[in-house]
């Protein structure tokens, strides 16, 4: 079906299948109502002429109470027919056939006799018919007015649409409804689209919070270190000093131009953790906190930056959280394509494991510990190895250390 076809007469289809759905509907919620107050009205009518009844025949004067039968009978156009208590019929101006339902009559708990009413021919019922009648009239006049109007107006929008879409094709083309919803589906793949840029944007700029808060931390431990005459300032400080100062310039223009594509590639990591290990030596030395290292070749595809900030994070949650004197132990495993960082630090409770890759969480005993953690470290990492395709498992107990193990897609 083409979108011609169905502006020029499915619309119109489905707008008359509402108005008569609209207009059934309405007649039937009339038709409730109605039926409701005509039920309640013959009751009340009912009512009263069983009770006139009564006190008429009480009074044992027939001719009154025929006189009055007559009288109600002629100003309703009501059947009536009453029997005494005596089986004799006192009043009746229908055929009476046996069949019908009498109501029982009584004054003062004193039976009467029985009496039958039927209101179906009563000026009530006629009353109510006429109304009924009226009002689907009325409902019919309605629905072709406001048809005659609405197709008026959708006929107008669709001629606009066609002019519309006779720019979008040629002449010997034909413009088919799927291919609207092939449209649709673009609309929507580009918004997800946007989304997801949305949302890396955002892990880029916590990636590098996260990034210029570890030269920061280097350069408040040197200062602290060198404040409290635990390390002289001499060259090699002041080239650590300077290198970490190079980072954060370094990391300037990676905030200024936004650029999230970091390449990765197949290359041995080990170099650079020795590298990385060793330029933050005179920082574990601060707190007398030795290094083990025992790196293997490992060959993994990744981007240099991501192995950076796997490092930096893993081994500097290792220094914080690790009483002086400790040692941080750090391995590579070629044959499991493993990175493990191991600490006897303070450990890790059960809810902070649970917990430990959320945004932004720190376990309570870490947040005493070391106050300035931004909790978003492991997250960093747990991210960077899933895009990766790697695994991450943690084992640890509270004052006991912690070991972090890294799995790389073989």
């Amino acid at each position: 079906m083409t979108i011609r076809d169905l502006l020029s007469k499915k619309i119109f289809y489905y707008v008359i299948l509402v108005f008569v759905s609209v207009l059934v509907l309405f007649n039937l919620v009339i038709f409730v109502i109605s039926s409701v107050q005509y039920q309640q009205e013959t009751t009340r009518k009912q009512e009263s002429l069983v009770s006139m009844i009564a006190h008429l025949s009480a009074q044992e004067d027939e001719t009154v109470l025929t006189a009055y039968l007559e009288h109600y009978v002629h100003n309703h156009q009501v059947e009536i027919v009453f029997i005494d208590n005596q089986e004799e019929i006192i009043f009746s101006n229908t055929n009476v056939d046996g069949n019908e339902q009498y109501q029982s009559v009584y004054y003062d708990e004193l039976y009467v006799g029985e009496v039958y009413t039927n209101y179906q021919t009563s000026y009530l019922s006629q009353e109510y018919s006429f109304g009924f009648i009226l009002i689907n009239i009325f409902s019919i006049l309605l629905f072709g007015v406001g048809a005659m109007v609405f197709s008026k107006y959708l006929k107008q929008q669709n001629q606009a649409i066609l002019a519309d879409l006779t720019h979008m094709i040629h002449e010997d083309q034909v413009f088919y409804f799927e291919e609207l919803g092939k449209v649709n589906k673009l609309l929507i793949d580009a918004i997800h689209k946007e989304r997801k840029h949305q949302q890396v944007y955002q892990d880029y700029i916590k990636t590098l919070a996260h990034d210029l808060k570890t030269p920061l931390t280097a350069l408040s431990i040197y200062l602290e270190a060198i404040t409290q005459k635990k390390l002289t300032l001499n060259q090699s400080v002041e080239k650590d000093i300077n290198d970490e100062i190079k980072s954060i310039e370094n990391l300037i223009p990676k905030m200024i131009e936004m650029d999230i594509d970091q390449l990765a590639y197949k290359h041995d990591v080990s170099p650079m953790i020795l590298r990385l290990l060793k330029k933050y030596q005179d920082v574990f030395t601060s707190k007398s906190i030795q290094i083990d290292i025992e790196l293997e070749p490992l060959v993994i595809e990744i981007a240099d930056d991501d192995i950076k900030r796997i490092i930096e994070n893993l081994v500097f949650n290792a220094f914080y959280y690790s009483e002086e004197g400790k040692t941080i132990f750090v391995k590579t495993d070629e044959s499991r394509k493993e990175l493990i960082v191991k600490d006897s630090g303070i450990g890790m409770d059960e809810l902070t494991l649970k917990h430990i890759f959320n945004d932004v969480y720190r376990g309570e005993k870490a947040s005493k510990y070391h106050a300035k953690g931004s909790g978003i470290g492991l997250k960093i990492v747990n991210d960077i190895i899933s895009n990766a395709h790697g695994h991450i498992k943690i084992d640890s107990q509270l004052n006991e250390g912690t070991t972090i193990k890294i799995k790389f897609v073989k």
